[in-house]
């Protein structure tokens, strides 16, 4: 009888091994509805949601790969963010969201239906991640469902003038271009605002439309004032040739050509285009939030994965930019999040309830880890990550430059590869 005993205790500790279960450790269930997360974001036509989608695809398939959230896959509910000038595409997509029972939403692509969807999240309450560039005021207005993954435009051009001054001291004068838009005029403000700081002098202050057929005049303009440096704000690859080659076209001649926006950093501005533009590209200092060279953990792989997803996936081009990182970090950040929460698993069902009251719970759970995350434990692609107040994300901006095909960091000295290299005579 003792042996038989013996036989039926180590019979049901293999099944208990077996099953995977742990002291301390809720049991999965073994079927689980996915966990949605919501993604605002421009047609993937347009190369900037296309990039975007890349990013958001690639990150999913690791997730999702390393066993989803506590053995629940996560699933993208992919929603068009309309055009800039759009007024509703952008909420009604909000609503539906919210309607489709995701517990966070990430997005969108550019600043207009960016502003919008914030609001409408908000209103429903619900985690609102937004990794690309958008006007300050975003986070200026108390939201506390908001959260801004990039650096803001404030310390983007305190490090961009930190750098102008230590190269060419105080007193050079500064030119500021910029494109007329909330994004542009907002920026324009901010920079301004850290030249003076700087003890530069701003002796030129334009914008110009994305419409712009003849940008001749303004180009006049420009080196009629024979700035030191030249700052220009551009949301569009296209209108961002555009104000260039009207530079070049004027014989242009500066010390310090200096690139801010999305306009700068799309593959088709890096990779691509223009050749007039594009042989001088090494001497354009460009403002950025991140590059292969940044000391993050995790980047030598990134950018290995990323080649063999592109490979997979039928991508011409292997090289990550930075809409990929940013898109990729951030639902990565929102997953390693949602993975500190403990589901809800009903007595009926072999899912997650993630609807009515228990939905609502989940997102005022997820905005508070969010809230708290540590910067010394969560460290991204894009850095270590850590909230304040307002819900913008403490990150570092560095300045970058093209070289020899390659984008490399050259400002701050902390992560610099190389120093900046600027020409008189662009």
């Amino acid at each position: 009888m003792r042996l038989l005993n013996k036989w039926i205790s180590l019979f049901l500790l293999l099944l208990f091994i077996l099953s995977g279960c742990s002291f301390g450790k809720s049991t999965l269930p073994e079927k689980c509805l996915p966990i949605r997360i919501g993604v605002l974001i421009a047609d993937e036509n347009q190369e900037r949601g296309f990039e975007q989608k890349k990013g958001y695809e690639m990150a999913l398939a690791e997730i999702n790969q390393a066993g989803g959230i506590q053995g629940c896959p996560i699933e993208l509910i992919y929603k068009n963010e309309g055009e800039e000038t759009d007024t509703e595409s952008a909420q009604v997509s909000v609503l539906q969201l919210a309607d489709e029972n995701v517990i966070a939403i990430i997005g969108g692509t550019t600043n207009n239906p960016t502003m919008r969807a914030a609001a409408i999240a908000s209103y429903f309450k619900v985690p609102f991640i937004i990794p690309s560039p958008t006007s300050d005021e975003i986070t200026q207005r108390g939201n506390q469902w908001i959260f801004r993954l990039r650096a803001n435009n404030d310390t983007d051009s305190r490090t961009t003038f930190e750098m102008v001054r230590s190269e060419l001291g105080t007193d050079a004068n500064v030119v500021i271009l910029y494109e007329q838009s909330p994004y542009g005029e907002s920026s324009a403000v901010v920079a301004a605002t850290a030249a003076l700081a700087q003890e530069l002098n701003v002796n030129g202050y334009f914008s110009f439309t994305t419409q712009s057929s003849d940008l001749t005049s303004l180009a006049e303009q420009v080196v009629e004032l024979g700035p030191e440096v030249v700052y220009i704000i551009s949301s569009g690859q296209e209108q961002t040739v555009n104000v260039l080659g009207a530079l070049r076209s004027q014989r242009f001649s500066t010390n310090m050509l200096i690139g801010h926006g999305p306009g700068f950093t799309e593959r088709s501005f890096l990779y691509d285009g223009n050749e007039e533009i594009f042989d001088n590209l090494n001497n354009i200092i460009l403002v950025a939030n991140w590059s292969t060279d940044l000391p993050w953990a995790g980047m030598d792989r990134f950018i290995q994965d990323f080649k063999v997803y592109s490979q997979r996936a039928g991508y011409n081009n292997s090289l990550p930019v930075i809409r990929n990182v940013e898109t990729y970090t951030a639902l990565h950040l929102v997953a390693d999040a949602l993975d500190g929460l403990k589901l809800t698993i009903s007595d009926s069902k072999n899912e997650p309830e993630l609807t009515g009251e228990t939905l609502k719970e989940f997102r005022e759970s997820l905005t508070s880890e969010l809230r708290n995350l540590n910067a010394d434990q969560r460290e991204t692609l894009f850095g270590p990550v850590s909230f304040d107040g307002t819900g913008q994300n403490r990150q570092s901006s560095i300045l970058v430059q093209v070289m020899n095909g390659k984008i490399v960091t050259v400002y701050p000295s902390r992560y610099a590869v190389q120093s900046p290299y600027y020409i008189g005579g662009w």
